[in-house]
């Protein structure tokens, strides 16, 4: 911290001694964020992966500072929400418990799938895989009567 931050936090902990870490945090997103935590819950479901997972995750950590008392698994639930469909299926595989576990994972996908290369330090997303060709159509196959025919 420097500058007002840093100023501030001295501030407080002179005011309030005792201050617990939650306290303090709160105050301190209260202080200098009070417009943007009010709608953290609705930029959190937003955010997604655009770039690398590695950028994914920098964007994902910057808007879930914001929300306050989310249980682990939803904060895990936002953060796979948000990653790319393929690489999302590819960590579904690894089973991850945890945030921490599933960013890790991602990352290692990610650079695995996709290596960056060396001259280029950002990278568009990657294209979807091709679609395959379609069935050529099958022929008409003559219908056979239900009932037998009705007459003399």
């Amino acid at each position: 911290m420097e500058g007002s931050t840093l100023h501030w936090v001295r501030w407080m902990r002179q005011q309030v001694p005792d201050i617990s870490w939650l306290t303090l945090k709160e105050e301190l997103l209260r202080h200098y964020d009070s417009c943007q935590a009010d709608h953290a819950f609705e930029r959190l479901n937003s955010v997604s992966q655009s770039d690398s997972v590695a950028t994914y995750i920098n964007e994902f950590i910057a808007v879930a500072t914001h929300v306050l008392d989310l249980a682990p698994d939803h904060y895990l639930g936002y953060f796979l929400a948000g990653l790319h469909p393929h690489l999302r299926a590819h960590l579904w595989v690894h089973n991850p418990t945890t945030l921490s576990h599933a960013m890790e994972q991602a990352r290692c996908l990610d650079e695995e799938l996709y290596p960056a290369p060396p001259s280029s330090s950002t990278r568009a997303p990657p294209p979807p895989r091709p679609l395959p060709p379609p069935l050529p159509p099958r022929p008409l196959q003559p219908l056979q009567p239900l009932l037998p025919p009705v007459g003399p």
